[in-house]
């Protein structure tokens, strides 16, 4: 997706002139490195934390809804988009 985004592509470039990517390459950097895909190093399913994001036990969450709540001041926030691999697949 990276790629294409910053491709010479006709698409690509459309995309960008209309819009604003911000991309987070992993919210799940501590668990993954030990192993937990799914889960943090403190065990909890990140994707079921996101309503109620504890700062000390989820940073990288807390971090990203930071980011996407600060850009919302400044422009309108239309989707956010979720992709990841399957630890199985």
């Amino acid at each position: 997706m990276i790629d294409f985004l910053i491709s010479d592509n006709p698409k690509a470039k459309y995309l960008r002139d209309h819009a604003v990517f911000k991309i987070v390459p992993m919210i799940n950097p501590d668990g993954v490195i030990h192993g937990h895909y799914r889960t943090s190093l403190s065990g909890a399913d990140l994707n079921r934390r996101w309503k109620k994001i504890n700062k000390k036990l989820y940073p990288t969450l807390y971090a990203t809804k930071r980011m996407i709540r600060q850009f919302q001041k400044e422009r309108s926030v239309e989707m956010v988009i979720d992709l990841h691999g399957h630890s199985r697949k």
